[in-house]
């Protein structure tokens, strides 16, 4: 977590994690207070996993890739690819607030 982001409320951590993901078609549903529930669906691909988050660090965990599901070697790649976009996004949104504290 940038330092200027540190100090924001978890509300204002959750929006600026929404609207990251929002820019690639992300869905974002609240489950807790630092927990969000992140959807992307690429016909007939879903993927989904959770963004845990504090005022010190966010993490994104998986829950689940319906449709993604290979033989031999997990999920398809599309997943990571696209879970790592959103870290990305994610990251490059907090420093564009940080930036601006």
């Amino acid at each position: 977590m940038p330092p200027g982001a540190q100090a924001l409320p978890l509300n204002d951590i959750e929006l600026a994690i929404v609207e990251a993901g929002a820019r690639r078609g992300w869905r974002f549903q609240h489950i807790a207070e630092g927990q969000v529930r992140a959807t992307y669906s690429k016909w007939p691909w879903v993927a989904e996993a959770d963004v845990l988050f504090s005022n010190r660090s966010y993490r994104i965990q998986y829950v689940s890739a319906k449709n993604m599901e290979r033989r031999n070697d997990g999920v398809e790649r599309a997943y990571n690819r696209w879970v790592g976009n959103l870290e990305r996004d994610i990251a490059a949104r907090l420093d564009q607030i940080a930036a601006r504290r």
